[in-house]
């Protein structure tokens, strides 16, 4: 069964503290990185740092760093999240998000700044997204920040939600018998943070769990492309069961790849599919990351 995740991110920034007083420099729109991506869906955590730089290369998704890093920070890090209705967005798109907020110290940015990055670690790399510096008409320039100011960067990454039910048809062998299982995949209505109420990121940090699917624990097995591939099984001696749908469940989880799939995600099952305690059935969804 394969899912559909659209991501998309922006930056915004604010030089401030000197005698110019404050300059607001807007929101930038970013490119997601490849490398980004598949540091994610192996459980690190994107936003974790903010880097400037002096380069000026257009940025392309294969790309794992900035050009020319010339200082990074966490610094009075703020984390916040939320969702947004299709009659609010810009996009016209309902979407959860995650915002990122540090601030350089006085003159810890100083320079001229062609480009942005966040990531999960000081070297940046792998960023998770790169961005130039763009002005009002939406060309690449340069701000520049002197010694006596600070610079304030806010990273916005957005999650667009899903409200289509999606079908796909299955078949397999039962006892010589062939099957054919339609199976739907139900988007969640939730808007809480581990529904659509958030982009899905959460530190790991001790104590949180890995998502459940119907009592089962739900891991990434395999990443691959930026596609991470989640199984769920019915042991052997587990139960005997009929299932017509399973549902996402609600636990916290510990990381992005953790939580692609909202919860509250229903997956049906048409007829439904029986298991006795001799056998063992398991079920693997393709969650593939895009750009949106």
């Amino acid at each position: 069964m394969n899912i559909k995740v659209a991501y998309s991110g922006r930056y915004y920034l604010q030089i401030s503290g000197g005698e110019r007083g404050e300059i607001d420099c807007g929101w930038h729109k970013n490119i997601i990185l490849n490398a980004g991506i598949n540091a994610m869906l192996n459980k690190n955590y994107p936003l974790s740092y903010i880097h400037v730089g002096s380069g000026s290369s257009t940025p392309n998704e294969n790309q794992v760093q900035l050009d020319a890093k010339f200082a990074h920070t966490s610094r009075k890090s703020e984390l916040t999240r939320g969702y947004v209705t299709a009659e609010d967005s810009d996009t016209g798109k309902a979407y959860g998000y995650n915002r990122f907020k540090v601030q350089f110290d006085k003159g810890a940015a100083k320079g001229n700044i062609a480009e942005i990055g966040v990531g999960s670690n000081t070297a940046g790399n792998p960023l998770w997204s790169r961005s130039l510096i763009l002005d009002k008409k939406g060309l690449p320039t340069t701000i520049t920040v002197l010694e006596d100011e600070f610079l304030t960067v806010v990273y916005e990454v957005r999650r667009y939600v899903e409200v289509d039910t999606s079908y796909v048809q299955l078949e397999y062998d039962d006892d010589g018998k062939n099957v054919v299982i339609k199976c739907g995949i139900v988007p969640s209505t939730s808007t809480s943070h581990t529904g659509w109420g958030s982009a899905g990121l959460y530190p790991r940090t001790n104590g949180f769990q890995p998502q459940e699917w119907y009592g089962s624990i739900f891991n990434a097995q395999k990443v691959e492309n930026n596609v991470a591939y989640f199984t769920w099984t019915e042991d052997i001696d587990r139960r005997n069961q009929t299932f017509s749908s399973v549902t996402v469940a609600s636990n916290q989880s510990g990381s992005l790849s953790d939580f692609l799939i909202p919860a509250g995600t229903k997956f049906t099952f048409d007829p439904p599919i029986t298991k006795t305690n001799e056998f063992e059935w398991s079920i693997t969804v393709a969650v593939a990351v895009e750009r949106a």
